[in-house]
């Protein structure tokens, strides 16, 4: 049945009901069929009761609707959420008061106000850049902005969206996440200050040993230096202990931004095999090196970068203390725009080092890159546990990435990315291009720690 044809129906009932009100109310007028004048009346009559039935029900329509926009108007501004109608222009044209408390004003103040007067300034300008495609296709679409809060705090909020009619509006639920945003950062302060403490902890452990060392020796050779024995042999070991307290200084300094890289043209392939040689020297490992054509040379500081794989080549040298294999490749890669990474769109070098050892354990992963974290026991060279810190740290340095998949059982693959930047990209006062942001470089301020230096 289509429309037309309920219309119809509907009216046919409706005159049923009239003239069944008539005779119940006038039984005893009943017409013949040659009564026109009484039909014409009685008609008349019908359609007066057909008006009235018909008032009656557009009341109750008009009732039931108000009814329903009080029930609407109740839920929209009880809700545990913010609502907000904004046009094409940001514009807000409803608000609920649940958003009004978030943001410590009156919702009837906030009509026609842009919504970009109530959010952080920091972050308009996130705002501005996104709400054109948030408003396009507001579904499955996330945005998060801070709002000023009338009581002078910082809100953070999540708005999600649908269209509604009118077509050119659009409904927005305002999430407060500020608990959840600080929770977030009371996680990561305390992982930091862990971090921290494992980074004082090693490095007081590492110059305890080296400064036992090199205060034994001195001490011995004071000793025979007064029974006027040869002290040459306790001088030499504390001179050794020193270097080694030297060689710690420079590979924090490597992990600190104190160390900027001094490129030059390099080989890649050549890096590479050279590293690997020195690297695995009279180790039972076999080695599957390849590297794809077409490998330039890479604009980077070779000493630098031969110091981060060699870290990497350490680690799973370590993972099969009883031989394996270590498979290393090397090839071109074009990363496009909207990849899922924090790397910008560009050409890079993708160097892959993998492993056939045991893998490392998932709740690992997330620190393995933390100075001074290592499964291992401090005390030996094994254990110091700088080596991936510093590679990270050397790889960011070159604005590349660092990544590790890792399975328990099934080895570790790291992955490295270096782009492709020409020698003047690190010059002391150019900042290199990251992922859609400027990267300031700042000027490190040497201090002597001792007048004797």
């Amino acid at each position: 049945m289509d429309e037309r044809d309920e219309v119809q129906e509907r009216d046919v009932a409706l005159r049923r009901r009239a003239e069944a009100y008539l005779a119940d109310s006038a039984p005893d007028k009943t017409l013949g069929d040659g009564e026109d004048p009484h039909r014409l009346l009685h008609d008349l009559h019908v359609h007066q009761i057909e008006l009235e039935l018909q008032n009656e029900e557009l009341r109750e329509a008009q009732q039931d609707l108000a009814r329903s926009r009080d029930r609407y108007l109740e839920l929209f501004h009880s809700a545990p959420v913010g609502y907000l109608v904004l046009n094409n222009a940001g514009m807000i044209l409803q608000a609920n008061n649940t958003f009004g408390q978030m943001v410590g004003q009156d919702p009837a103040a906030l009509m026609h106000t842009p919504m970009s007067r109530l959010i952080q300034t920091e972050d308009r300008e996130i705002f501005f850049g996104r709400y054109r495609p948030f408003y396009s296709q507001p579904r499955c679409k996330r945005l998060e902005v801070r709002l000023i809060s009338g009581e002078e705090r910082v809100l953070y909020t999540a708005l999600q969206g649908r269209r509604i009619t009118p077509p050119d509006r659009i409904l927005i639920s305002v999430t407060d996440i500020t608990e959840q945003r600080q929770a977030e950062q009371a996680l990561l302060r305390m992982r930091n200050l862990e971090s921290i403490g494992t980074l004082a902890g090693g490095i007081a452990h590492d110059f305890n040993n080296i400064l036992t060392a090199l205060v034994g020796h001195i001490e011995m050779a004071k000793l025979r230096a007064e029974r006027g024995e040869p002290v040459r042999a306790f001088l030499e070991g504390a001179l050794e202990a020193s270097f080694k307290a030297k060689d710690l200084a420079g590979r924090l300094l490597t992990f600190t931004n104190g160390s900027r890289p001094q490129p030059q043209p390099v080989m890649i392939d050549r890096l590479l095999q050279e590293t690997i040689a020195s690297s695995l020297n009279g180790a039972n490992i076999t080695v599957d090196l390849q590297v794809a054509d077409g490998l330039g040379p890479l604009t980077l500081d070779e000493a630098q970068i031969r110091s981060a794989i060699r870290n990497i080549i350490d680690n799973a040298k370590e993972a099969m203390p009883w031989g394996g294999r270590l498979s290393v490749t090397a090839r071109n890669v074009d990363i496009q725009a909207g990849n899922g990474t924090p790397m910008p769109p560009g050409k890079y070098v993708q160097i892959d080092v993998h492993d056939q050892g045991r893998g490392i354990l998932s709740a690992h992963l997330n620190k393995i890159f933390d100075p001074y974290f290592t499964t291992k026991q401090m005390g030996t060279q094994k254990g110091m546990g700088l080596g991936l810190a510093i590679s990270h740290s050397i790889i960011q340095k070159h604005r590349g990435s660092i990544s590790v998949r890792s399975f328990e059982g099934e080895g570790t693959t790291v992955t490295i990315h270096l782009p492709w930047f020409p020698q003047e990209a690190y010059r002391e006062d150019a900042a290199l291009p990251t992922a859609g942001e400027s990267v300031q470089v700042s000027k490190r301020t040497s201090r002597d720690d001792d007048r004797s230096l």
